[in-house]
């Protein structure tokens, strides 16, 4: 433990799920606040959720990768806004300069349909000038923090949205289950719990996602294992980490999307969880991390390949 913080991975899963009804009041008060409450925000920052990808020597505790997956996983279990936030917090958003929060200004333009409780913003910045030494070359190899920070981009952030959105397809899979004993589609109808087709659906779902998580899990694994070697992941293995991000994103928004319909009108309205996971999911796809681009990319470099041998 550093300064009440948890260093390790055990302890925050066990941290997060004693404090899982706390987070979801939070991500319900985040959709009118369009940012995540300051008390949840706190109980992060006392967790030690922000310094998860901070080297040892800068005061930060750093995960794994694979730890670092379980607990952004375990957080989206629990409330979506809660897990982007500790994401963010623990070093998503590229940095290339850094200077005086009170020398930029912050745009409040957050006005959207999905993850509208996460608290992102754009900001400007004019007329200020910005040292040498307060500049980062995107890209750049990392000089201090051991392996993790041997990772390279995009490795380094591709252990964020990938698992919360494992994390929200989960919550959603057992949503509609816990759902599906008291709904009907017309007065007298079987619940859905009794229709077939639904139950395929959800044996379907809970493979899906499991087969999301394992294919990203193995790319970051690969990747990690070459870090822990002393080597930068390869371009080959940076893309092949890239795009099972992508399936992974992809794949929990198409099973979020798919149970979403079988609850009828009632998981339109605003107090139905299964809304707020289907605008989330789809949110999460639209990131640039997880751009269709990528697949592009891996289908080129397999003609190339192809063609040279």
């Amino acid at each position: 433990m550093t300064d009440g913080r948890m260093t390790d991975r055990d302890g925050l899963l066990a941290a997060i799920r004693s404090r899982r009804s706390e987070f979801e009041s939070a991500g319900d008060r985040a959709e009118d606040l369009r940012t995540l409450p300051p008390d949840a925000v706190e109980t992060l920052r006392e967790m030690g959720a922000f310094w998860l990808k901070t080297p040892a020597d800068l005061g930060g505790t750093p995960l794994s990768p694979l730890d670092f997956c379980d607990v952004i996983e375990e957080l989206a279990y629990a409330d979506s806004s809660t897990a982007w936030a500790a994401m963010i917090g623990a070093g998503d958003r590229i940095i290339v300069f850094v200077l005086p929060r009170d020398e930029a200004e912050v745009i409040d333009n957050w006005q959207v349909a999905g993850l509208v409780g996460t608290g992102s913003m754009d900001f400007r910045v004019e007329g200020q000038f910005v040292p040498d030494e307060m500049t980062y070359e995107l890209g750049a190899a990392a000089v201090r923090g051991g392996d993790l920070f041997r990772l390279g981009m995009p490795a380094f952030v591709s252990n964020e949205v990938p698992p919360l959105c494992i994390g929200m397809a989960r919550r959603a899979l057992d949503d509609i289950t816990e759902l599906a004993g008291r709904t009907t589609r017309w007065p007298g109808g079987p619940a859905l719990s009794e229709r077939a087709v639904f139950l395929k659906e959800l044996g379907r779902a809970e493979v899906k996602i499991s087969a999301a998580r394992l294919a990203h899990r193995d790319a970051v694994q690969v990747a990690w294992a070459t870090a822990q070697e002393g080597n930068v992941p390869s371009a080959a293995q940076q893309l092949a980490l890239t795009i099972a991000s992508v399936y992974a994103v992809e794949t929990c928004a198409d099973v979020v999307s798919d149970l979403f319909r079988y609850g009828g009108g009632r998981v339109l309205s605003l107090s139905s969880p299964m809304q707020r996971h289907l605008r989330n999911a789809l949110a999460a796809r639209q990131h640039v991390a997880v751009s269709e681009e990528f697949y592009e990319a891996a289908g080129r470099l397999r003609i190339e390949s192809a063609v040279k041998s």
